[in-house]
């Protein structure tokens, strides 16, 4: 690997095949898949939601092992989000590339917030719900690397508060200057507007087809950067994404649904979208489970499988202090509120749908990866594992790690 080697990971939040086929104009995503390698089909982790797949796209392992189980930390009061770099139970690929003296950038990237010792240019993704509503500009120089408050400042006017696309066309400004100005041997970045749309117009709306459209040209943009920064033929491009998403119509408040059944507060669910983490308080396994388990026998629940924790551990990795998961339906997600209706419909016309994740990884359209750059082969392999992205990017900077996954089979 040449010394000069540099790899840019951009994260398309939500993106699949059938997005790109669908959009049409996408001819940055075009570029990279014909002249490098692309896998339309990745199987990803459970719960399939945004900071687990994150976390595992980074780390390499799954959930139990890297301890981003979900979005949010329900072992916590307020349920605080999963942010912070140290939040990760396990080494990262940050932690490969800092001990091989290379620089790196996260801008916007999940999980990798409040950690400026192993990360040279961070601009951090910071969710909760009263983030920045008083003070923006505060909120991003405050926790963003020092060196990049002056470009922070230039560009924030781009910004409307938390709403997409504007946050992601910020980020991307951001992301263009730190690869002109510090030409990091590393940067990852999240653009989430494909995401956002989709959970609020549904998968198949104009409105979600425009934002694969602009996250196409973002990628073009990172891309025009290293081109003026003298990079780009050093560089290694990967595009991916973290997860599909599926349509539904309806909503189910599992612990109102609990409630009534007189098991509120015995029997408590942790939303995940299209799932949920069951945890129990005086009340045993097996009574918990065979209760459960008589209510994927009624539609009107939403829930359709109950996986145990041995189960989870052994199938998908996934562990935690909970003692049950539950997949619903392929219409409906679940939430978490209580002494409300058990059933909310969602609104599905011409113009307006719903979407959501956090399925099983074999279900749904499946998230994307592909590469192109030095040493980066001309092929299409029809699927492959998360897990296996991990080791690829170190693989691309040279650096060996035979306690992960295979790197994937992209190389010439």
């Amino acid at each position: 690997m040449p010394d000069s080697r540099r790899l840019i990971v951009i994260s398309i939040d939500a993106l699949t095949d059938d997005d790109i086929r669908r959009a049409g104009d996408t001819p940055n995503l075009k570029s990279i898949m014909d002249r490098g390698a692309y896998i339309p089909n990745i199987n990803g982790i459970y719960p399939s939601l945004t900071h687990p797949c994150h976390a595992t796209i980074i780390t390499g392992r799954t959930p139990g092992v890297h301890g981003i189980i979900s979005n949010k930390d329900f072992s916590k009061a307020g349920n605080p989000w999963f942010n912070s770099l140290s939040d990760l139970r396990c080494k990262s690929v940050i932690d490969y590339l800092k001990n091989a003296k290379m620089t790196v950038s996260c801008c916007r990237w999940p999980v990798t917030a409040n950690d400026f010792t192993k990360i040279d240019y961070l601009i951090p993704e910071i969710t909760s719900e009263n983030s920045i509503k008083d003070d923006i500009l505060g909120y991003y120089t405050e926790n963003s690397s020092p060196e990049l408050r002056n470009i922070i400042k230039e560009r924030i006017n781009m910004l409307n508060l938390k709403k997409q696309p504007e946050e992601d066309l910020f980020s991307t400004a951001c992301v263009c200057e730190i690869l002109k100005k510090y030409k990091p041997d590393v940067l990852f970045t999240h653009p989430a507007c494909v995401d956002t749309l989709k959970h609020h117009t549904g998968v198949k709306s104009k409105e979600t087809l425009e934002m694969v459209r602009l996250a196409d040209r973002m990628v073009g943009d990172i891309i025009q950067a290293t081109k003026e920064a003298g990079t780009f033929n050093d560089t290694v491009f990967v595009v991916l994404s973290d997860h599909g998403h599926n349509e539904l119509d309806r909503e189910i408040a599992l612990n109102a649904l609990f409630a009534r059944d007189g098991m509120g507060g015995r029997i408590i669910a942790n939303e995940c979208g299209h799932s949920a983490q069951i945890y129990i308080n005086g009340i045993s396994e097996r009574e918990a489970g065979e209760y459960l388990n008589e209510k994927t026998k009624d539609s009107s629940s939403g829930m359709e499988r109950v996986f145990t924790k041995e189960e989870l551990r052994t199938r998908y990795g996934t562990f935690g202090d909970f003692s049950f998961m539950v997949e619903s339906d392929d219409h409906t997600q679940f939430s978490n509120a209580t002494g409300c209706e058990i059933e909310t419909r969602l609104t599905v016309d011409d113009h307006h749908g719903y979407s959501t994740h956090g399925h099983m990884p074999e279900k749904f359209p499946k998230p994307i990866f592909m590469a192109a750059g030095p040493d980066i082969a001309h092929r299409t392999i029809n699927e492959a594992s998360m897990l296996q992205e991990a080791p690829t990017f170190l693989k691309i900077m040279g650096i060996e790690a035979p306690e992960l996954e295979k790197p994937l089979e992209i190389f010439s």
